[in-house]
């Protein structure tokens, strides 16, 4: 049986301070913080270049449909690497949206794949509507084989409530991914190649540092 009880990371590695725990547990509803707190004891604070900082100062807003908001950085610093069996099915589903948010794209596609898997809970969909708008054609095409075939209304809906990330997207040309989630939304004139979208390959380290 699982220990539900704080575990610290390994000796020599700061955990991440309490800030920086409370600020990634703001990208979920109140009812998870107890156990986005779990996840975060178990998160050393290693960065890419040993840089200071967890996250971006930047956050991402979002409206979920029970009229919460949450919060999540534009890019996470942490270097991923916590062993999937430490946690719940709930708290890996975390981890996956966190991570979703690294500066490294091949950590970011790896765990939008996971959340893909299956079914995601609802509070996890901004997590993966947001990198409908950025350009690692990789991911995108991820997501849109993953999504093609599935009922989007959840991701509809989600736009419905959030119509700037909407905006974002669509200015961002990424309109064959998008196209997928929104369905009849809009016409995207999409063909069904996402290689054909003008956007750029992943490249590893591709973050975007505060000034």
């Amino acid at each position: 049986m699982l220990n539900q009880q704080p575990v610290m990371p390994q000796a020599g590695r700061q955990p991440l301070s309490r800030a920086d725990a409370a600020m990634l547990a703001d990208g979920f509803p109140k009812q998870l913080r107890a156990s986005v707190c779990c996840v975060c004891d178990r998160i050393p604070m290693r960065t890419y270049s040993n840089v200071g900082w967890a996250a971006s100062e930047d956050q991402l807003s979002w409206l979920l449909p029970d009229g919460q908001a949450i919060a999540f950085p534009y890019r996470l610093y942490i270097l991923d690497g916590v062993p999937a069996g430490v946690f719940t099915p709930v708290q890996q589903t975390i981890y996956h949206c966190l991570f979703s948010r690294s500066c490294d794209g091949f950590v970011r596609e790896r765990h939008i794949g996971a959340l893909l898997e299956g079914e995601p809970p609802l509070w996890a969909i901004p997590y993966i509507l947001k990198v409908c708008d950025e350009y690692v054609v990789e991911i995108l095409e991820l997501i849109y084989g993953r999504l093609a075939q599935r009922d989007t209304k959840w991701y509809r809906q989600l736009f419905s409530f959030n119509p700037r990330a909407l905006l974002s997207a669509i200015g961002m040309r990424i309109t064959g991914t998008v196209g997928a989630v929104t369905g009849s939304m809009w016409d995207t004139g999409f063909t069904g190649n996402v290689s054909d979208i003008p956007v750029g390959r992943k490249t590893g380290l591709d973050r975007r540092e505060p000034a």
